[in-house]
């Protein structure tokens, strides 16, 4: 699925928002290097949510494979459109609130 590989470092610099609107939008999926932060938030969050259910069963040590799909639906499940309890400083958290949950999925 995912073939594009990201990290910290590509979201520095002048093309991080052209980036982030690339990745949450024109990608079905792609594949991010955790910082350190993002790493230790998903040990402590574990599956309390569906969004962090999903990321941490497409994980792999320091690597998770997001879908944008099934990470839309999986907000949209939670009721929430960014990570509970993580700083909105990761860029875990601020690809997530990028993708945001898929509306036709929350009742009003």
């Amino acid at each position: 699925m995912a073939e594009v590989i990201l990290s910290q470092s590509d979201f520095e610099g002048e093309n991080r928002e052209q980036l982030f609107d690339d990745c949450c939008s024109l990608y079905c999926g792609f594949i991010l290097n955790l910082t350190d932060d993002d790493k230790s938030y998903l040990d402590w969050i574990g599956d309390r949510y569906e969004v962090t259910r999903v990321l941490n069963s497409n994980r792999c040590d320091r690597y998770v494979s997001i879908d944008q799909f099934e990470i839309s639906q999986a907000l949209a499940s939670d009721g929430i459109d960014r990570l509970p309890g993580c700083s909105e400083d990761l860029l875990l958290n601020q690809i997530i609130w990028r993708i945001g949950p898929d509306i036709g999925g929350i009742e009003q």
